[in-house]
């Protein structure tokens, strides 16, 4: 636990260090959105695709890899953890860097950067942690709100109408 904590701590990018993924969210988009392949499919105009969007924290994921996915009330301390409800083993398909509304692909992201995944839609409702190991403790979901970092100033079209902005 303590060199895959380490690694978390120092954003570790080698290939040899612990993957570490949080997913924050699972994120539904058109499947028509994603980036085709040459010998892929095509898709449904109505079809939906869940993708999970997280962040590295430690390690490299690539593309078709087996991960572990780790729910939020996993313990790699008790016994036969690796064999709890809580964790299960699957294989990422496709990562995507997102821009907007678009998707890129990506073959590899190390630490430190952000991501959308697929290959999670049947083991992740809303968060979870990724790791290349069972022995990495989950990273929690934040219990809270955070307050909006934007701000909107608003002004009427003509000066006239400030006061009933006002009183809006």
């Amino acid at each position: 636990l303590a060199s895959i904590e380490t690694a978390i701590r120092c954003c570790d990018t080698r290939d040899s260090a612990p993957l570490v993924l949080y997913v924050s969210k699972m994120v539904s988009v058109p499947a028509t959105s994603l980036p085709r392949k040459p010998d892929q499919r095509s898709f449904n105009p109505r079809e939906e695709v869940f993708l999970g969007f997280g962040r590295v924290f430690a390690g490299n994921i690539k593309e078709n890899q087996d991960v572990y996915v780790l729910q939020a009330d996993y313990n790699p301390g008790e016994e036969d953890a690796h064999m709890s409800s809580s964790i299960a083993k699957v294989q990422i398909r496709d990562l995507y860097l997102m821009m907007g509304r678009g998707l890129e692909t990506l073959h590899q992201v190390p630490a430190g950067n952000v991501l959308a995944l697929s290959g999670l839609e049947t083991s992740i409702l809303k968060s979870a942690t990724l790791s290349s190991t069972h022995l990495c403790r989950p990273i929690a979901p934040l219990m809270f709100q955070a307050t909006p970092i934007v701000q909107v100033a608003v002004e009427p079209a003509h000066p006239e109408d400030m006061d009933a902005l006002e009183k809006g």
